[in-house]
């Protein structure tokens, strides 16, 4: 059983790949996945936009069709534990992740991801993942981010965009071939064993202001569970961001 094709296709330059997907996402067979050495108009959550030189940032993004709309949320968990593995077996970095879809090597990002459910004739899903692989130290440091980092400061190797694009897809997909078979219990496992956020002290940041609590678990379908003012909430991804109380994490 096989859910992505291992045949990715490659383009010098996009705007976003997730972008390039979503446009094309009823007319690309399901599991197809694509890769940019350069984007234009890189895309995260809440709208960040970034771009990135050649080579210095894998831009990977995959389409699942059909997928069922209530489980893109956890799909952003899914694609973190297959960046972290492809990315530890090629360099030997360890990693944790920053619910929900920020991956730490060192406590610092170096892997940002969007998935985006997709309404239409079928439903679909895409998958985006970036991944700083080449920047030096001074790049995050001209551009006040003290937060980030790439695999080139933290492991002194510099990966090759296709070679880890093509990790990944191998983890990712051996990971959705688990979740159809064994459902969502054995991902939920090994994410709580990587999660950075759990047992912290933690900021919930909304619309409509900020609140102080501890985060305790991850939810079934990807969302964090945070004991707040003696009282336990469930916050999902998409209606608010979480920070460490003492830094990023």
């Amino acid at each position: 059983m096989q859910v992505l094709d291992p045949n990715i296709q490659q383009f010098a330059q996009l705007d976003s790949t997730n972008t390039y997907l979503k446009k094309n996402a009823f007319s690309l067979p399901g599991g197809h996945c694509v890769l940019a050495h350069s984007q234009t108009a890189g895309r995260g959550r809440q709208g960040k936009i970034w771009q990135d030189a050649p080579g210095d940032t894998l831009s990977l993004s995959f389409l699942l069709r059909p997928v069922e709309l209530a489980t893109v949320s956890f799909l952003p968990l899914l694609c973190g534990l297959a960046t972290g593995a492809a990315i530890q077996a090629l360099c030997g970095a360890d990693w944790r992740i920053k619910w929900p879809n920020d991956l730490l090597v060192g406590d610092k990002k170096v892997c940002g991801i969007l998935c985006e459910g997709i309404a239409g004739p079928e439903s679909a899903a895409v998958c985006g993942i970036g991944v700083n692989l080449g920047q030096k130290a001074e790049y995050f440091a001209r551009r006040q981010l003290p937060y980030a980092t790439s695999l080139l400061v933290e492991s002194g190797k510099k990966l090759v965009p296709l070679t880890l694009a093509q990790q990944i897809v191998a983890q990712a997909d051996a990971l959705l071939v688990t979740a159809s078979t064994q459902g969502a219990e054995p991902l939920l496992g090994q994410y709580r064993r990587r999660c950075a956020t759990l047992g912290r002290q933690v900021r919930v940041l909304t619309d409509a202001g900020q609140q102080t609590g501890r985060a305790v678990d991850i939810m079934a379908d990807g969302s964090l569970l945070v004991e707040i003012g003696g009282r336990r909430q469930i916050i999902r991804s998409g209606e608010a961001s979480v920070r460490g109380l003492y830094g990023y994490v």
